[in-house]
């Protein structure tokens, strides 16, 4: 053998021996992954198990026994239904029709009232309703001297990150002088359409992409809103389906597009919400569903609300809420007593 031949079956025998001692490290975290993984395995089931037993009990508290807010929490729930006992009162006196949407409807069926822990209010109008409602809010708010307290937005502009978009349905905010927001009220549009047609979705997430995008620099909210009409098929008056206007929440990643039977939705009932009488859509049940699926229970994942911790913030404010309930509860009287 040459020396050449030696170095190189030297070296050789090295690499073997070097390939045996990585295979046999292999084969140690081979059997340590397993370890771990059955480890974790144990362990996730021991978690699930424990979770799950919290989530038993957090639903018989929410669903079994009688919970009752306090503080800014209750100030707010009180507050938010008087504002939206405003907005019913207004709904009343124009003949328009309304009812709890999302989260009030949710809560009306499932806990006879708010969400323990929401913080605002939902309803839902057909269009022709919702127009008329828009020409007359402003007014009804003035003429009730609430304009320095009540605002209201509709294509309300936002920047997020680094893009801009719009909020497009109607927001009504009661806001103290001190700025503190103290009651919310959402307003979703909902339209009527003769049928159904192909692709219906993707065409209403395209409309409404440009609807945000037009809303941006449009100030003419009809004129925006004409190619949906055309290409949607919407109308004003009654037809055999509803859809959620691309005003809505409804979106590709929540609250997702649907089409609805009319019957699904009147002629509406009235249900019980904090033992107030509110009107809701007739088959609430499949309607609830196709928002939320399973709603009957507490849902495992919750959602913060950010804006009754802020205002527990102010040592004042339980008389501040007070002070304000009073305010719209004697506004309120002066509609029943008309």
């Amino acid at each position: 053998m040459t020396e050449e031949e030696h170095d190189i079956n030297f070296a050789l025998n090295i690499i073997l021996e070097e390939n045996k001692k990585l295979n046999n490290t292999v084969n140690e975290l081979k059997q340590s992954n397993a370890q771990l993984t059955s480890d974790f395995n144990e362990y996730k089931k021991n978690t699930d198990k424990i979770l799950d037993g919290y989530y038993e009990n957090f639903n018989r508290l929410f669903l079994m026994y009688e919970i009752t807010p306090k503080g800014a929490l209750k100030g707010t729930h009180v507050m938010c239904q008087e504002l939206l006992d405003f907005v019913v009162n207004i709904c009343n006196k124009y003949d328009l029709q309304y009812w709890l949407d999302f989260g009030n409807l949710l809560g009306c069926i499932r806990h006879d009232g708010f969400i323990p822990w929401d913080d605002d209010i939902d309803i839902g109008m057909m269009r022709k309703d919702f127009n008329v409602f828009l020409k007359v809010i402003k007014k009804e708010i003035s003429d009730n001297g609430l304009e320095d307290l009540i605002r209201v937005t509709i294509d309300k502009k936002y920047r997020y990150k680094d893009r801009e978009s719009i909020i497009p349905f109607m927001q009504i905010a009661y806001f103290t002088d001190r700025s503190h927001l103290l009651a919310g009220l959402d307003i979703f549009i909902y339209d009527y359409v003769k049928e159904e047609i192909e692709d219906m979705d993707k065409i209403f997430y395209a409309e409404k992409q440009k609807y945000h995008k037009v809303m941006l620099t449009e100030t003419n909210r009809e004129k925006a809103l004409q190619p949906y009409y055309e290409k949607m098929g919407v109308c004003l008056e009654e037809e055999d389906y509803i859809i959620p206007a691309i005003e809505n929440v409804r979106s590709k990643y929540s609250y997702k597009f649907m089409v609805y039977d009319k019957n699904d939705f009147f002629p509406l009932e009235k249900l019980s919400f904090n033992d107030t009488s509110y009107y809701c859509p007739k088959n609430y049940d499949s309607y609830l569903k196709t928002i939320y699926g399973d709603y009957h229970n507490i849902p495992k994942s919750l959602g913060k609300h950010q804006r009754v911790y802020n205002l527990m913030k102010d040592k004042h404010v339980e008389e501040l809420f007070d002070t304000h309930i009073k305010k719209l509860q004697d506004v309120n009287m002066t509609y029943k007593s008309r």
